[in-house]
């Protein structure tokens, strides 16, 4: 499939927010759960302070993850109709080349609950856990991956 990528505008908000509320847990649809969800309601202020509060808790390859050697990324939504067809890889390839030059580390967020996407961060672009965490109630694995490292995607 081919697609175009590119860094999102503020103008487009409304529209990510829009996909995003389609596959958060809250709307959608029982039988559409077991391919992955969003469990995180955002606004257009997402909620990341807490984690990033606590980056400096923990290291990655020896080194402690801060707010400048590190980007969260993420919550990503990939509509059902394009599901399986390489999407994933694409985004992620293209945050990771577009942010490395920045940021040495990547660090995500999935909730436990949603094993889809645990395993398409695993084993489809290369991310480890570094540690779990509750935030709301909920648990989450917190991911993390080197952009220099090929292994990640």
């Amino acid at each position: 499939m081919n697609i175009e990528l590119k860094i999102a505008e503020i103008s487009e908000i409304d529209d990510i927010l829009k996909l995003h509320s389609k596959y958060q847990i809250d709307s959608i649809k029982q039988e559409d759960k077991a391919d992955g969800f969003v469990t995180t309601a955002f606004t257009k202020e997402p909620m990341f302070a807490f984690m990033m509060a606590g980056l400096s808790d923990f290291e990655y390859e020896g080194q402690i993850l801060t707010v400048e050697n590190s980007y969260q990324y993420g919550p990503v939504c990939i509509d059902k109709s394009v599901r399986g067809s390489g999407v994933l890889e694409q985004i992620f390839a293209f945050a990771k080349q577009h942010m490395a030059q920045r940021f040495q580390f990547l660090v995500t967020f999935v909730n436990t609950m949603n094993e889809r996407s645990y395993q398409a961060h695993k084993r489809k672009l290369g991310l480890h856990v570094v540690q779990q965490f509750d935030y709301n109630g909920k648990r989450y694995y917190e991911m993390v991956c080197n952009t220099a490292n090929s292994e990640c995607c």
